[in-house]
């Protein structure tokens, strides 16, 4: 934190902790009032990892949830026989890795794709049921090491 950030939660009185049941509604709440297009993840859903919230003159003013999702990754021998015989196994093992997922209790899987086959390989995830986001993304290792 930077020296402005803790000299002004000295001044304000804020507390992390656990996100506990009787906090849900005033998440909501907030999730609510950001008016973004995209649906809440149940802060005590299987997928959740972590759920803190931050308390402020015993109010509810922010909250951080880690959901559990995957990173897919294809390894795809483009030599190895023809189109149609290679999306037959881009299916087979397409399902196989969902259905993994879906038990692990993942509820959603990224993919990302470099810019070279973006435009051939989109189509073949569009039809897989996949979608393109259209929020950018960020990335960030956990270590700080």
């Amino acid at each position: 934190m930077d020296n402005g950030a803790e000299k002004a939660s000295e001044q304000i009185n804020m507390l992390t902790r656990e996100l506990e049941t009787r906090d849900i509604a005033a998440v909501e709440r907030i999730y609510r009032s950001q008016g973004f297009d995209y649906s809440l993840p149940d802060p005590k859903g299987s997928d959740i990892l972590s759920a803190l919230v931050l308390e402020s003159a015993g109010a509810i003013r922010a909250a951080a949830l880690l959901r559990l999702e995957v990173n897919a990754i294809l390894l795809l021998d483009h030599r190895w026989q023809k189109p149609q015989v290679r999306l037959l196994a881009l299916d087979q093992i397409h399902e196989a890795s969902r259905k993994k997922a879906e038990a692990a209790g993942i509820g959603h899987a990224n993919a990302w794709l470099p810019p070279e086959i973006e435009r051939q390989f989109a189509p073949r995830l569009y039809d897989l049921g996949w979608e393109r986001c259209l929020w950018n993304s960020y990335t960030r290792q956990v270590h700080n090491g």
